[in-house]
């Protein structure tokens, strides 16, 4: 009995020995010139500290922004990379026997750079804590882990220092309607570029090379490569940019219209359920969040964060996560029997789950002579590329809210005065404490309230403005270098399918604020966030009583779209027998 019990436990041990997972040993860390001389002890402690991991060919081994650590590469190779200009650069290749994550690791930071596996490779992950605690009782490996951090901060300041030079020339009049929609596009997609005005000689020798174009060719672009556009569509300059503008596919699981905070959060939710998924955006990612400069109340942010770093970061998730992105595009047609979507250029798409996140448009102001100087001194919203152009100018903000005391505080740092008009006597419930405290503390930003623009003047470019009390119905003309206008958003459903349920601002009803009148069948009920069309569901700013807020738009993409009811019916919709 007990020697057949002993039998069977020797028959166990050896089976699992056969399917044991080779792990990292002391003789593999000693192959590493890092770990060349360290003592055995020292090894055998690293060797039960450490964890072995493998990655297949162009697999990321560490994702920037990801915590540090060090990696010992064993086996096969790995490439450093960091993202500028949302283009990824090639930055040094790690070969076998070297430490990586090391430039994090040295200062305590999240990594930098990212890694990726080339061809396949197996590396032993040690915790920083780890490596310093063993750096005590060998000093020597703390110079082994800066000189490879050095070196890699080094390649990645040479290289960067060349990346991020300007990308491209932007000739052009400045306040001209074409050459605004064009560097607006460049900057929203964090292409850096230099602007020349065409208008000042002394300009154009600095940065344009060779003869300019004709008037009636302007704006125009040149490249680093010295290419030239004049007057180029938004596709055909995201083409030359080689940003992707063409779906790789004609059928998709789950197609997001819209890539700000609610559609990025939206396709990284679906992306990541498994489903394949396009997001569709026709201009750039980021939405109207974008044009914030600092948005001081998001969560997990306790510095706050600009508009642009969170489009970054959304964009660098939803491709990590698999999701295909294109912009410069735009969707004119929707057909809800069916859910193909027709983009403009003629590229039709099908797909089984569509979810709209394509926010809203600024209201129009209705004043006097408006139309006749849009772009040339007037604009709808505004970015840090509109701050950094006020150099010393008197402008004025029309709005109340969080977007309007964000770009207020923005212009504040670059322009002789800041006036924000408001209509109202009061800012509190339509902004957010800390925005107007910050704007009480500002020395050139002055608030008038029960203030109305009723007129706008000017000769080439907008000049003065007439603006009305409406308190004593008095009003008075003021000399402007700009006015920006946030006057909350409207929505264009004119391009929405006919059977699509709207509110009486065209903002998309759900769930159980459809009327019953308006739904396809009695018996079919619609999600919380999906519309009058089965599978076809809505979350942001479009949506009709959504809170206009970056927080609560992520939260509608990701959690509030259940993406376990798209996935059902992206996998069921062939056999669905539900009634359009």
């Amino acid at each position: 009995m007990e020697s057949s019990a002993r039998l069977s436990i020797q028959a166990y041990t050896e089976t699992i020995a056969s399917f044991r997972i080779i792990v990292c040993t002391k003789e593999d860390l000693a192959s590493c010139p890092a770990f060349e001389g360290l003592d055995e002890s020292l090894l055998k402690r690293l060797e039960m500290q450490c964890a072995d991991l493998e990655f297949g060919d162009r697999e990321v081994v560490v994702n920037k922004g990801s915590d540090s650590s060090v990696f010992v590469l064993l086996q096969g190779s790995v490439k450093a990379s960091k993202s500028v200009d949302g283009f990824e650069h090639d930055i040094a290749v790690i070969n076998s026997g070297r430490l990586f994550g090391t430039t994090g690791a040295s200062l305590c930071i999240p990594s930098p750079l990212t890694y990726t596996s080339q061809g396949g490779c197996r590396v032993a992950r040690i915790d920083v804590p780890t490596f310093y605690s063993l750096a005590e009782a060998a000093p020597q490996l703390l110079g082994k882990l800066h000189e490879e951090a050095n070196a890699l901060i080094e390649a990645t300041q040479n290289h960067v220092r060349w990346v991020a030079m300007p990308r491209a020339v932007v000739l052009g009049y400045k306040n001209f309607p074409e050459c605004d929609r064009i560097r607006n596009f460049l900057s929203r997609n964090q292409l850096r570029h230099d602007f020349v005005d065409a208008l000042l000689e002394a300009d154009n020798s600095l940065a344009w090379i060779g003869d300019y174009p004709s008037e009636d060719q302007l704006p125009a672009i040149q490249f680093v490569d010295g290419h030239v556009l004049c007057r180029p569509t938004l596709r055909e300059l995201a083409d030359h940019l080689q940003l992707c503008t063409q779906p790789a596919s004609n059928s998709y699981d789950c197609v997001v219209v819209g890539a700000g905070p609610s559609g990025l959060a939206a396709g990284v939710y679906a992306a990541s359920e498994g489903l394949k998924t396009l997001v569709i955006e026709r201009e750039a990612p980021g939405g109207q969040a974008q044009t914030s400069s600092r948005i001081e109340n998001y969560l997990g942010f306790p510095h706050g964060l600009s508009g642009d770093d969170l489009a970054h970061r959304g964009l660098e998730q939803v491709r990590r996560l698999g999701a295909e992105l294109v912009v410069a595009r735009s969707v004119e047609q929707i057909n809800s029997h069916d859910l193909t979507m027709q983009l403009d250029g003629g590229t039709v798409v099908k797909t089984k789950s569509i979810i709209l996140a394509i926010g809203g448009t600024w209201r129009k102001l209705k004043a006097d002579n408006v139309e006749e100087f849009v772009g040339r001194g007037i604009t709808y919203g505004a970015n840090h590329l509109h701050a950094s152009l006020s150099y010393n100018q008197h402008v004025h903000l029309v709005g109340a809210g969080n977007s309007a005391g964000e770009a207020a505080l923005d212009f504040a740092t670059y322009a002789r005065q800041v006036t924000l008009l408001v209509r109202g006597s009061s800012l509190v419930g339509k902004m957010s404490a800390y925005l107007r405290d910050r704007l009480a503390t500002a020395t050139n930003i002055n608030i008038l309230y029960h203030r109305e623009v009723t007129a706008v003047h000017g000769s080439a470019g907008l000049e003065s403005l007439t603006l009305r009390n409406s308190e004593d119905g008095s009003s008075e003309d003021v000399s402007t270098n700009g006015l920006y206008l946030f006057l909350g958003e409207v929505n264009d459903a004119t391009w929405l399918p006919a059977d699509l349920c709207v509110d009486d601002h065209g903002f998309i009803l759900t769930g159980n604020d459809i009327p019953e009148d308006r739904l396809p069948a009695r018996e079919w009920k619609p999600a919380d966030k999906e519309t009058s069309i089965p599978g076809i569901y809505c979350c942001g700013d479009i949506r009709s009583g959504s809170l206009k807020r970056v927080a609560s738009a992520v939260g509608e993409g990701s959690t509030r779209v259940n993406c376990c009811d798209l996935s059902a019916e992206a996998h069921s919709r062939d056999g669905a027998s539900l009634s359009r």
